[in-house]
């Protein structure tokens, strides 16, 4: 069977992008072979309104799936594949479409889910770059303003800003009060937060689990701090 949906260059005036196209239009043009996010930067819509509707169609009638050309309904591929004939998804819109998604789900996709794994990739990326100094500064400013928190920093960064937070509540504490925090007879919740966090800290110690610049830090406020 041939696919009614082939493309090619001097056929790219009759397939620009339609505004008007409609939800069922875009069950039509999934049956016949194209992928949900072929079918977003077609009709020029957020890709996650493509895939729900169109998952939402199938779910509710699993016999639907059988009506879609599958791969070997398609003609051959040209040599170099598709990618020659495929547009590029520009960086806006995929910006775009992580603004729909945290909009709409209220947090950052998640690369071990399907259908999230490609946003997840982007914002991943643009992490990077960031980390990197090599992103821009409009798309910086375009991300902090409609992506809130999406320099959200890894697991690693979490843990180093909470123990820097938290060695500096101790040195702030022993300032004032002359001598380290006590759990049992604690009277503010803060003073046994920073107890249960300075026996973790001596427990890392005692396993060889405690990194020397940390030790080293303890060290300035007291000696013995690991026998007090």
């Amino acid at each position: 069977m041939t696919s009614t949906l082939t493309m090619n260059p001097a056929e790219s005036e009759s397939w620009a992008p339609q505004q008007h196209w409609s939800r069922e239009e875009w069950f039509y043009m999934w049956t016949k072979g194209l992928e949900p996010r072929r079918i977003a930067v077609l009709c020029r819509v957020p890709y996650r309104k493509v895939y729900e509707h169109i998952h939402a169609k199938v779910s509710s009638k699993p016999e639907r799936f059988g009506q879609r050309l599958m791969l070997h309904d398609h003609p051959k591929l040209p040599p170099g594949g598709l990618n020659k004939q495929t547009p590029r998804i520009l960086w806006a819109d995929r910006a775009e479409e992580l603004v729909e998604f945290r909009r709409v789900y209220g947090r950052f996709p998640r690369g071990y889910l399907e259908g999230e794994q490609q946003l997840y990739s982007f914002l991943q990326y643009q992490r990077k770059r960031y980390r990197a100094s090599k992103i821009t500064e409009s798309r910086k400013s375009f991300l902090d303003a409609h992506v809130p928190g999406w320099l959200t920093p890894p697991k690693k960064e979490r843990e180093d800003a909470l123990w820097e937070k938290r060695a500096r509540g101790l040195e702030k504490f022993v300032e004032e009060h002359g001598r380290y925090p006590r759990y049992k007879t604690a009277v503010e919740p803060l003073e046994k937060v920073l107890a249960v966090w300075m026996q973790r800290q001596r427990h890392c110690l005692r396993i060889g689990k405690l990194e020397k610049s940390r030790g080293e830090r303890l060290r300035k406020l007291n000696s013995q701090w690991h026998e007090c």
